[in-house]
């Protein structure tokens, strides 16, 4: 996202170092707020390595007006909203989204927590006991491993050699001094560094100017002084192979900016993009075929002001390989960059940014504009790219299977040997040449009608005239496969497509597979048409399960779901998706044109399985294997209207959950209820991971602490949910992809027939009677599917 594709933000400098930007919305969306403290893990006490995420966890349990049971989480997530903190190496970010009229109430508690914060000492080591939760699983992640390989190239001394986590053996909570310290230092992090608040407001500002101004004051009571520089990045042609088990094989190419990083933001958006494009002639391409890549991944480990660490991920390649792909990378920077530069390249460029942030929620948006930065920084940032790659101001990591001798302990163990050789210089044997235009820029000029499906098109009132939502569905005898098949083969193709905001989700309902395609009206039909094209022809034949390519083994169980949830194959998988039957939905402006009569359909049922007791299944395939328990949980809805009902008690139960085992027991990192509808069986979904306790031990700690919030639970705050929730449909409120669900779901019910544009009269609405029925469902757990990667007892 450049900086003159964003709408211009209103600009308050409040006082010294402390600079507010405000952007104006629709007042149907909510507010937001991104904040940034200029203090991080590397300005904490050196005694205590991980102290500054330890505040940032500390903070949220309670300040001197809100107790934490009525502090910012609380109040965001019984509200239905978004809220989380992180400790960066040089800044500490909090950020949260939430209805516009909650907003103020949580704004005074994020300036009451973090200026008061109550540091209670009975609090100390229940909150390092979630450290070490989280440093166990961190330790374990190839992908953190990967990231904190860079501390082992560097050279001189940077605190950005030290891993900074915190665990049980760095934080000693219980000394004498160790609180004095802690508020010692939540004194210069919270009260004197500098801080860049980024708010996006429902409406005019001006109508919220002086009550946002007042919530504000807690945080300029003390005067706030600059940043201090950090030390030199040096890092010059190292070489190094690091043992890594169960991530296969793969070298990274570790880049310092040591100038020209304040543009790197916008220089890893323009290389994600262009590392996205797959065929024949592009970068990707090219490096797939001289080098035997199969892919290329982006990170950016660090970066402060003009120092900065961007990292590239080539899967498959050693060091062998390195000559040539640094010859390769240099001369696809040299055809590229004329392109990017030229007037068909800024506005495609461009045209990406308007699209995505045309999709962007105002969290999203407020998240943007606090890294956001200029295209002339980022030019500069290319600059200083390819200045770095020629005097070798870059490292090469080998990772993979193989011994090494060396060992990297600064807070993180590595298995990883630096090598008395430097990296070789780049060699091309021979000159390539380069397909730099995207090939969405065709896609994007084309028009390609999709006339033979039928189409139910609805426009619901109050829907944005700049945005569309559809589901295209294809009649399958193996769910499962066709799933599984159907995501490989639109994998490429939706990471280069969401550069223009098009999400993409699959559902499976009974004998159909259906693919859901949110973004921008003005480019969703050519994303549709080029998506159908790609699936018309033969798909992969997969392994029963897999490999998920998600960061994280919980986010690879919750993946596992709808596999598990497809029913039965009726027949053989063919290896293709029929065209015959297949069927469209299309929300908002922008629909293709098309023809075709509608197809009559068996109405969705909402029957549930029933049982005596939880169902456990082991999932050992399309995961990695880890050592903590992981444990998903899908409660079954009966029918849409306990859909609906679990969707509004999912933020309701959130939040006790996340007390009562992480916060009170210590079981967890984390817990959390979430509405799920990716398959024909819906209903609530609770995840949690534990590296303490086994998944058997984990499940009991979850239903007692379900027992516990649904004992705390009345019906009548459900029924005033379901009337929040009705009043938001009325008056265009709702997040528009659970307004797309629920359109989904009547057309489902309608047998594919045409439907109103008034979203009210989609739903069934729950009585008092429903709502009881809802919280015994959820209560019961003989309904219940466990997903584990352990087996049950």
């Amino acid at each position: 996202m450049t900086h003159h594709e964003m709408p211009e933000p209103v600009r308050l400098q409040l006082a010294p170092c402390v600079l507010l930007e405000v952007l104006e919305t629709s007042p149907s969306e909510p507010c937001a707020l991104a904040l940034s403290l200029s203090s991080g893990s590397h300005d904490e006490p050196v005694a205590w390595p991980g102290a500054a995420h330890f505040l940032e966890h500390m903070v949220f349990r309670g300040s001197r007006s809100f107790a934490a049971d009525d502090g910012l989480m609380a109040r965001v997530q019984r509200s239905g909203g978004k809220v989380n903190a992180q400790t960066a190496a040089r800044h500490t970010l909090f950020h949260f989204e939430t209805a516009a009229g909650h907003f103020l109430s949580c704004l005074e508690r994020l300036a009451d927590m973090l200026v008061y914060p109550l540091l209670e000492p009975d609090s100390l080591a229940g909150e390092r006991e979630v450290l070490e939760q989280e440093y166990r699983m961190m330790a374990r992640s190839p992908r953190v491993a990967l990231g904190a390989s860079v501390a082992a190239m560097l050279d001189g001394c940077h605190p950005l050699q030290r891993f900074l986590a915190g665990n049980k053996d760095t934080l000693p909570v219980t000394q004498p001094d160790f609180l004095p310290g802690l508020q010692a230092f939540h004194q210069r992090a919270y009260c004197r560094s500098p801080l860049h608040i980024v708010l996006s407001v429902s409406g005019a500002w001006a109508d919220w100017q002086n009550a946002v101004l007042q919530a504000l004051q807690p945080l300029l009571v003390q005067q706030r002084q600059p940043a201090v520089l950090p030390p030199p990045l040096l890092m010059h042609n190292q070489c190094a192979r690091m043992l890594l088990q169960d991530a296969g094989q793969g070298l990274l190419l570790h880049i310092a900016f040591a100038e020209g990083g304040a543009g790197l933001p916008l220089v890893a958006d323009w290389l994600q993009q262009a590392f996205a494009e797959q065929a024949t002639g592009s970068f990707t391409g090219q490096v797939r075929e001289h080098a035997g890549c199969t892919g290329v991944e982006l990170s950016v480990p660090y970066r402060c002001g003009d120092q900065s660490v961007l990292t590239l991920h080539w899967q498959s390649c050693t060091l062998e390989q390195q000559p040539g792909i640094l010859a390769l990378l240099m001369a696809w920077l040299e055809q590229w960059l004329p392109w990017l530069e030229s007037d068909a390249g800024r506005l495609y460029v461009e045209q990406a940014g308007r699209h995505r942030w045309s999709m962007a929620s105002p969290l999203e948006r407020v998240q943007q504009r606090l890294q956001s930065c200029t295209p002339d920084a980022a030019r500069a940032g290319l600059r200083c790219l390819q200045a770095s790659l020629r005097k070798g101001h870059c490292g090469w990591v080998e990772w993979g299977e193989r011994p090494v001798q060396g060992r990297f302990d600064q807070g993180l163990l590595l298995c990883i040997e630096r090598l008395q050789v430097a990296a070789a210089p780049a060699v091309l044997p021979r000159p390539v040449r380069f397909v730099v235009e995207p090939g969405l820029q065709q896609c994007l000029g084309q028009h390609r009608p999709v006339d033979d499906l039928p189409v139910t098109r609805v426009c619901p009132a109050g829907w944005p005239e700049d945005r569309a939502l559809c589901y295209m569905g294809w009649p399958t005898a193996d769910p499962r496969r066709a799933l599984m098949a159907a995501r490989q083969r639109l994998d490429e193709r939706s990471r280069a497509w969401s550069w223009h905001g098009v999400g993409f989700q699959w559902q499976v309902m009974r004998d159909w597979l259906y693919l859901r395609l949110s973004g921008p009206a003005d480019c969703l039909a050519a994303a549709l048409a080029d998506c159908r094209a790609w699936l018309q022809k033969d798909l992969p034949l997969q392994p029963d399960y897999p490999q998920s390519t998600a960061s994280f083994a919980l986010r690879q169980l919750l993946e596992q779901l709808p596999l598990q949830l497809a029913p039965p194959a009726t027949g053989p998988w063919t290896g293709r998706l029929g065209s015959g039957g297949s069927r469209l939905l299309w929300l908002g402006g922008g629909a293709p044109g098309a023809g075709g009569s509608q197809t009559p359909a068996v109405c969705r049922s909402g029957a549930a399985r029933t049982a005596s007791e939880p169902v456990w299944r082991h999932v050992s395939k399309g995961i990695n294997q880890v050592a903590e328990a992981l444990l998903v949980v899908l409660i079954p809805a009966t029918g849409p209207v306990q859909g609906l009902l679990f969707q509004l008690l999912a933020p309701l139960l959130q939040g006790p959950l996340q007390q009562q085992l992480r916060s009170r027991d210590g079981l967890c990192y984390a817990a959390f209820a979430l509405p799920y509808h990716e398959s024909d069986q819906g209903g609530l979904v609770l995840a949690s991971q534990s590296s303490s306790v086994t998944s058997q031990v984990l499940l009991e700690a979850l239903q007692q602490a379900l027992d516990d919030a649904l004992a705390g639970l009345q019906p009548c705050q459900l029924e005033d949910a379901v009337q929040d929730f009705r009043l938001a449909l009325t008056q265009g409120r709702q997040p528009l992809e659970s307004l797309g669900q629920w359109c989904f779901e009547a057309w489902q019910a309608s047998g594919y027939l045409s439907l109103a544009n008034t979203p009210e009269s989609w739903l069934e609405w729950p009585d008092r009677p429903a709502i009881v029925a809802a919280l015994q469902q959820v209560g019961d757990n003989r309904s219940w599917l466990v997903l584990s990667n352990q087996p049950g007892s």
